[in-house]
């Protein structure tokens, strides 16, 4: 495990703000920065999804933004496929 000094200069060749390692990772900016002062522990856990995070595979659908899109993707679908329904019932109407 890399040591909390390594990962903090990983994250800053990376240019990796802590605001976003903290979305990416699912924690609170305040515990990323309490992490690499070490004043709290990096669990396994955490550690193995800051790596990812850091170099790219994380998976987006886990942060809050990557949820909130994609129900905005779902919500937009369904409406579409309401609004298919509608035309096509609509035209059988007309015949």
């Amino acid at each position: 495990m890399l040591s909390p000094e390594k990962l903090l200069l990983i994250r800053n060749l990376h240019n990796i703000s802590q605001n976003e390692l903290a979305e990416r990772v699912g924690v609170k900016r305040n515990y990323i920065s309490m992490m690499e002062n070490r004043k709290q522990p990096i669990s396994q856990e955490l550690y193995d999804k800051w790596i990812k995070a850091l170099y790219g595979q994380y998976d987006f659908r886990d942060t809050e933004e990557g949820k909130k899109r994609l129900q905005e993707k779902e919500e937009k679908m369904q409406l579409n496929a309401l609004e298919k329904e509608k035309s096509n019932k609509s035209k059988i109407n007309k015949q």
